[in-house]
């Protein structure tokens, strides 16, 4: 006899029910992947589409904190066969994600709406999928941007993103902030007080000066309009 608990049925209702029309979708995608190639990621639905459906930040905060979905933004760029995703540990909504829900939050979503699961269900999370069909971990370090400081480059996906022929001191602070912490979505400031220069006019800036003269325009660096942290995106 299994040990394994069964998935219960979800709540509070009112939850539940005023989201029927974005967690519909939401089952509906994971559907098509279990038809398709077991990659809920390669349906994955974006936080904008299921609040066109009706769902708010509380109800996406609430997947998340029950396990029942994950979020992740997505890397991929022109010319992949396959659509990639950095999966965030984060469970704070962030408002350019998309979600997929995991294999305990199908089939509890499925129980609590009335429905049966077809057979055979997906095992593991929608992360450990995502590793298990693309042969990488994720977040995969092929997805990250790099600084190599010796070299004055920033690399991502294999590319030359900027090279640096003459020192741009504060750009390459913030290159540094980043791969010290392994490039998270975004970090706080990392420039030093500098006099009687303002410093949110100096970081926004420093990022147009991040922007400009790419190699590869792959990256696109953003203030969070609180001119005190610096974000990152796919182009």
């Amino acid at each position: 006899m299994s040990n394994s608990a069964a998935p219960a049925a979800v709540g509070p209702a009112a939850s539940v029910h005023h989201s029927l029309n974005g967690l519909a979708l939401l089952l509906r995608a994971f559907q098509h992947a279990l038809d398709a190639a077991g990659d809920p990621w390669q349906f994955a639905i974006s936080v904008v589409e299921l609040k066109s459906r009706g769902m708010h930040d509380i109800d996406l905060a609430w997947l998340l904190n029950k396990g029942l979905a994950e979020h992740a933004i997505e890397m991929t760029i022109p010319g992949d066969a396959k659509r990639s995703f950095r999966t965030i540990e984060s469970r704070i909504v962030h408002p350019r994600t998309y979600y997929a829900l995991t294999k305990n939050g199908y089939e509890s979503l499925l129980m609590t709406m009335g429905q049966s699961p077809p057979a055979p269900p997906l095992t593991g999370s929608a992360a450990d999928i995502v590793a298990s069909t693309t042969g990488a971990a994720a977040p995969r370090a092929a997805d990250l941007p790099q600084w190599d400081a010796s070299q004055r480059e920033l690399r991502f996906r294999g590319k030359v993103v900027k090279r640096y022929r003459v020192p741009a001191p504060n750009q390459e602070r913030i290159l540094s902030a980043f791969e010290e912490e392994s490039w998270p979505p975004g970090i706080d400031d990392p420039l030093p007080p500098d006099g009687d220069q303002d410093p949110i006019r100096r970081l926004q800036a420093t990022i147009k000066s991040l922007n400009r003269n790419q190699l590869h325009a792959l990256i696109r660096f953003r203030g969070n309009g609180n001119g005190d942290r610096i974000c990152w995106d796919v182009v």
